[in-house]
């Protein structure tokens, strides 16, 4: 591992360590495998609030390599801030100013400043629109949804989808998607099948690659 990829490592692990610090803090830690390429993979998220209205979230991803499965030294990462305009107008209590930073081994990451609207289509529903029109680097602008739902008290699910306007991965606009089913077998473990795509908006076809785990919280 170089010094620069130990650096960012630790600056993820610090930024998610003030996220798990704030008050209603939660926090998982997710070991997986790809079954397709056949490599070790492992999240660390989690997130909480400073106040009632600023609140925090982020993750650090590890993955194997073809020639050492489980060398989880390759990362990538997100931290993020959210200050929900509720107090400027109770109107507006559904809209947060975000900031996101990411970043990860070989290459230096992007800022993110826009808006994150919530909300909730019914009971066990959680819904989020993502708008990001300003980035630091390669004119990267960011329009996102996620939508979880939780079928039954044990049995939950989630989508991301994410479409990148800039061109800073495959020179083009990207998208990213990740889907999940989640079992919870008790309180603070639970088991999971993944479905995640990275890939090039231009040729973009649904062909999620599989990733099986489990989750504990803590």
């Amino acid at each position: 591992m170089s010094l620069t990829t130990l650096c960012r490592s630790v600056f993820f692990l610090a930024a998610l360590g003030a996220a798990f610090s704030a008050t209603a803090a939660w926090l998982e830690l997710q070991p997986g495998y790809y079954t397709d390429y056949a490599i070790g993979t492992a999240r660390a998220e989690g997130g909480g609030n400073f106040n009632p209205s600023l609140a925090t979230y982020g993750f650090v991803d590890f993955y194997g390599k073809r020639v050492n499965k489980f060398d989880l030294s390759t990362y990538y990462g997100e931290i993020r801030f959210m200050q929900s305009l509720g107090p400027l107008d109770p109107k507006l209590k559904k809209w947060n100013l975000t900031f996101e930073a990411n970043g990860g081994t070989d290459y230096a990451g992007i800022g993110r400043l826009g808006l994150v609207w919530n909300t909730s289509f019914g009971q066990g529903n959680a819904f989020a629109l993502k708008l990001y029109p300003i980035a630091t680097r390669d004119h990267d602008a960011q329009a996102a949804i996620f939508i979880s739902q939780a079928f039954t008290p044990k049995l939950s699910g989630f989508l991301v989808f994410d479409y990148g306007f800039g061109d800073w991965i495959f020179r083009q606009k990207q998208i990213y998607v990740e889907a999940e089913l989640r079992y919870r077998v008790t309180k603070s473990f639970s088991l999971f099948a993944q479905g995640r795509q990275f890939e090039p908006a231009a040729s973009f076809k649904l062909d999620l690659t599989p990733v099986i785990g489990v989750k504990f919280t803590l």
